[in-house]
């Protein structure tokens, strides 16, 4: 028997199916990598969505508990603020607070008092307060500003541990030096606190969100999905302060980073389906053969003829497949490279969330603001304050003149969210100018905000383009940036909102400038 014609024949099906099969793999290990990828990005999305509504709860706390505390006042009206018993009536008609302290303008506590007064509570109180305040960490004055001989911080929090667990304390300055502080009920801190979080059980959710207290001890959880014991996290995100010490955790089944049963079943129905045709083919080829000797050479011409016309599409194949290999093997550095750009886009989420949540609204005509009493130079503080070590971690010198000190009637989650658009810019896209500068001004009726830097600018043409939804510009600047384009779309739309507007300024120098102006009405 001649087996160079099966042997011929059977590489004719053998080698393109092979080849065929796998490039199939490839595509299929690609799109594992692929949904891997996007899973890692759901989850981290969905820790850094968690931690962005502790952060709001925590902001939403501080106001409510500097509400409850004695406001910044001349020291001769302040005094009646600040008797015993004004104080422990404050302390009565509040649930947030736990304990009230007051450290006099000669840095000596007067209440609670030393003396017999004291109740208990306010005596057990002191006792924890002891090492704070032997270590000065209740002065409002941090080390940096003592040595450069500052007036020290308006407000803050302090965080210290004691027995049981974590504590937590919101001090302010007051009118002459006088210090206010206010240690938070713990206990009515994280009922409200769970409250603000999703309910435990979540039949729709394959994935467990466990919030971590400083201990390493579960302080809530929530999701269906039940992880083995001992299991590790797939992801943790550590909480903004001063809740620094606690954490997010993320478990999800081992399946779910898989994309098992996902594999496009069309391309192996359609290399099964080549494999089959052209097995039909050699099988018919050699028959041909052999059923008529008298005819071979019109049989092997024939078999010439259609081994080249299988030549080209074969060669197109193996050409292919080979420089996939080539670039697969050099795809190390490079596919190390997009994975650290999407972990670091990963901590802009919370305010990427906040903008595509915002647009959806926006799109709903359901976007509102809710004006209340507030400070703008506050509000521009705390944006700051959050944009503070991603500022300094690209070198940035941030430049703040605050003049807007005086309560006005504006929405503070709106305007925080502008200013914090426009410094999220100024921090992608203008790192090498080194600089960014705020100021705030305050005048009859209205309020503005100036934001600058001395990065590249932004061309006349593109002053208004920039405005509308999902434009970005085109150039060296914004290429390899992350970014939705909807951004300053969104501030504007706030900012009109407000009745005001927000606007490109063009100026002599480099950099961009953007200035915010709002409509307040009468100041308090």
């Amino acid at each position: 028997m001649n087996w160079r014609p099966a042997i011929v024949l059977a590489l004719l099906v053998v080698v393109p199916v092979v080849g065929l099969t796998w490039l199939g793999l490839r595509i299929a290990a690609d799109q594992e990598h692929v949904h891997r990828q996007q899973v890692e990005s759901r989850l981290r999305g969905r820790l850094a969505e968690s931690a962005e509504r502790v952060s709001r709860f925590v902001t939403k706390r501080r106001r409510q508990v500097e509400e409850a505390m004695p406001a910044a006042q001349k020291p001769a009206a302040l005094a009646k603020h600040l008797t015993p018993s004004a104080l422990r009536a404050r302390l009565a008609s509040s649930r947030m607070i736990s304990n009230i302290f007051v450290r006099g303008s000669d840095g000596r506590m007067t209440f609670p008092p030393r003396d017999k007064t004291a109740t208990q509570a306010e005596r057990d109180f002191v006792r924890r307060l002891q090492k704070l305040w032997e270590d000065g960490a209740l002065a409002g004055t941090t080390q940096a500003e003592k040595a450069t001989g500052g007036g020290g911080t308006q407000s803050g929090w302090t965080t210290w541990y004691w027995q049981s667990g974590l504590h937590l304390l919101h001090w302010r300055r007051l009118a002459g030096g006088v210090i206010v502080g206010a240690e938070i009920d713990r206990v009515v801190l994280l009922a409200d606190l769970i409250a603000e979080l999703p309910t435990t059980h979540d039949a729709g959710s394959q994935e467990r969100i466990a919030l971590m207290g400083a201990r390493g001890e579960v302080v809530y959880q929530w999701g269906a999905y039940e992880p083995p014991k001992g299991s590790a996290p797939r992801f943790q995100h550590n909480l903004q302060p001063p809740l620094s010490a606690w954490k997010l955790q993320i478990f999800v089944p081992a399946a779910t980073l898989s994309a098992a049963g996902e594999v496009d079943v069309a391309l192996f129905a359609g290399i099964g389906a080549l494999a089959v045709a052209l097995l039909g083919l050699a099988l018919w080829l050699y028959r041909a053969g052999t059923q008529q000797l008298r005819d071979t050479a019109q049989k092997v011409g024939f078999v010439n003829q259609v081994s080249h016309e299988l030549k080209t599409p074969l060669t197109n194949i193996r050409m292919y497949a080979e420089l996939l290999e080539r670039d697969a093997e050099d795809l190390g550095p490079a596919a190390q490279r997009r994975l650290d750009i999407i972990v670091g886009e990963s901590q802009r989420l919370s305010r990427l969330i906040a903008n595509v949540l915002t647009y959806a609204r926006q799109q709903r005509r359901a976007l509102t603001v809710r004006p209340r009493q507030a400070c703008l130079d506050d509000v521009v503080s705390d944006v700051l304050e959050q944009f503070a070590p991603a500022l300094r971690r690209k070198g940035f010198d941030v430049v703040w003149t605050p003049g807007a000190p005086e309560m006005v009637l504006l929405d503070p989650d709106a305007i925080g969210q502008i200013v914090g658009n426009l410094v999220g810019n100024v921090e992608k896209y203008a790192a090498h100018g080194g600089e960014l500068s705020v100021e705030s001004h305050q005048g009859s009726g209205t309020v503005r905000v100036v934001v600058g830097d001395r990065g590249p600018g932004i061309a006349r043409r593109h002053a208004e383009q920039i405005f509308e939804p999902f434009y970005r510009i085109e150039d060296g600047i914004t290429e390899g940036v992350a970014g939705t384009g909807i951004g300053l779309a969104l501030a504007r739309e706030l900012a009109r909102l407000h009745g005001g507007d927000l606007k490109l300024v063009h100026r002599a120098g480099e950099g961009a400038c953007f200035e915010l102006a709002i409509g307040t009405g009468e100041s308090s």
